[in-house]
């Protein structure tokens, strides 16, 4: 009877559109962890921008929804910049890099928000988390087109060979003539842009811009992005791998959802996956290396 329960709840309509939304956002904001994991970075501070672009969207609705949504894709231009500029131009190592960001730029957030949610005023904006055809989140149909375009982008055009290349060997990358901090220094600008347009998007299911709305995703695409097949050492990699990498865990989350299991057990259980992830592809990766080195003894 309980399984039975479960499954029609999961198969509702109202559960598979909402399904639908949170795959959407957290789908684009792994697209760009994606690009800077394969480039043999991350990123911390995707929550926090996620959080602040939308509370930055909602607040400045009365100049324009047109500015507001501006601005706030703005907001991931300027950290993807800063995060960018520390770690090609100073050297600061990415962990404490993106993990300082994340530090300042949540605090901001709290700050000016005096940890309460911002509400819009321009009901307008409902409409980007609106549903095509009637079943569809419009966000879902943004998260197929940035992955359709980051797919290609990363296979066809230069610099997107590039962030594979240097993931793989910054140094032959850098000796080819690749200007590699150029490329990395890109890869977290788009990384923040794409954190910024899920937190636009976010906001707008509900009109309102939370301090809270993008806390663990950073874990959350990390996790994603890996069990997608995304390699923590870099130079290899695929969107459409973290499309379902996303997908499972939302599936997975969702159905904990309906069976009761509170929140932070399901951050903790994400925490495990990206665990057994990075245990098994480290162990798969030991023993690729060791048969090619017994190959190459043979030979």
């Amino acid at each position: 009877m309980v399984s039975s329960a479960i499954a029609s709840e999961f198969a509702s309509f109202a559960n598979l559109n909402n399904l639908l939304m949170q795959v959407s956002v957290l789908g684009i904001v792994a697209i760009g962890q994606t690009i800077v994991m394969i480039a043999k970075g991350f990123d911390l501070s995707v929550g926090v921008v996620v959080s602040l672009a939308g509370i930055v969207t909602v607040y400045l609705q009365p100049y324009g929804l047109v500015v507001a949504i501006v601005a706030g894709i703005l907001v991931g231009v300027v950290v993807g910049m800063i995060n960018g500029f520390a770690i090609t131009k100073l050297n600061i190592n990415p962990l404490i890099a993106t993990l300082g960001s994340m530090t300042f730029v949540g605090g901001i957030t709290l700050g000016v928000t005096n940890q309460n949610p911002v509400s819009g005023t321009d009901m307008n904006f409902l409409m980007l988390s609106g549903n095509i055809l009637n079943w569809v989140p419009l966000p879902f149909l943004f998260l197929m087109g940035f992955l359709f375009l980051t797919d290609r982008f990363l296979k066809n055009y230069r610099l997107g060979r590039d962030i594979f290349a240097i993931g793989g060997n910054s140094d032959a990358a850098e000796y080819s003539g690749i200007k590699t901090d150029r490329v990395r220094f890109l890869s977290y600008v788009l990384c923040s842009t794409l954190a910024a347009i899920g937190g636009i998007l976010l906001a707008s299911l509900l009109n309102t811009g939370s301090p809270i709305a993008g806390n663990g995703m950073e874990l959350a695409t990390i996790a994603a992005v890996v069990l997608g097949g995304t390699k923590l050492t870099g130079g290899a990699g695929s969107v459409w791998g973290t499309f379902w990498g996303i997908s499972i865990l939302n599936i997975l989350s969702n159905l904990l959802d309906l069976t009761g299991v509170m929140s932070y057990y399901q951050t903790g259980l994400q925490g495990l996956v990206l665990i057994l992830v990075v245990i098994i592809t480290t162990i798969s990766a030991k023993r690729q290396k060791n048969k090619g080195g017994m190959l190459r003894t043979f030979q």
